[in-house]
């Protein structure tokens, strides 16, 4: 859900409701993403005890995946309500 929110906290006023727009445009942004991707994945598979953490099967690593896109469908959702009632 952290990667997806990330996407989803590039736009955020009222007009901008295209979260990948220009996504490829900022070379920061995109090694921010990979990294923080990266990570997670290496401290989930391997970080054990030090982490408090067991590897995954790809089926539950794919199911915290399609868990984490549901992020993306908040945006619109959100944006759909005035910022009064925020």
């Amino acid at each position: 859900m952290q990667l997806f929110n990330q996407i989803n906290a590039r736009k955020l006023e009222q007009d901008e409701n295209n979260v990948f727009k220009g996504i490829l445009d900022n070379y920061l942004f995109v090694c921010v993403m990979i990294f923080t991707f990266v990570m997670q994945m290496v401290l989930v598979e391997f970080g054990g005890r030090a982490v408090k953490t067991f590897p995954l099967s790809i089926a539950q690593n794919l199911f915290c995946i399609a868990l984490g896109f549901g992020e993306l469908l908040w945006h619109p959702v959100i944006k759909f309500f005035p910022m009064r009632y925020f």
